[in-house]
């Protein structure tokens, strides 16, 4: 039985890390990450609101990327399946056909969210407070 072969992305546009700066990155954030729970302890124990709101906040946010990512996939593989005319070209029918391509749209459609969120966020904060745009200082 031959093994089947895995999926690699070409347009990477790193080349791969040593896997001693690997490690050591890994083993910071680690540590990192260790400090921050360690730091969230503390916090809990002298300010209980503001650890309860961040909490609620990390679980909105990580049910927020879970929907957007999977109703943009869903809404992506509809597009791509759609692009299956006659007039076009065969490699550009279904661009969402392979698992990486798939992994990018997703990524890409967070990051989009994201952006187009804190954009709304800032205008809504700039329309609130006119006073900026005449005297900057005043923010």
């Amino acid at each position: 039985m031959a093994k089947e072969a895995k999926e690699v992305d070409d347009e990477l546009a790193t080349k791969r890390v040593n896997p001693i700066v690997d490690h050591g990155l890994g083993t910071v954030i680690i540590i990192l990450i260790v400090r921050f729970f360690w730091f969230l302890y503390d916090v809990r124990a002298e300010q209980p609101e503001l650890a309860t709101w961040f909490a609620g906040a990390l679980v909105a946010t990580v049910v927020a990327i879970t929907v957007i990512t999977r109703a943009s996939l869903m809404f992506g593989l509809l597009v791509s399946r759609l692009r299956s005319g006659e007039w076009l070209p065969v490699e550009c029918r279904n661009p969402l056909a392979s698992k990486v391509a798939q992994h990018k749209f997703k990524d890409q459609a967070w990051q989009l969210a994201v952006h187009a969120t804190m954009s709304a966020w800032e205008l809504r904060l700039l329309l609130q407070h006119r006073q900026w745009w005449d005297d900057p200082a005043s923010c």
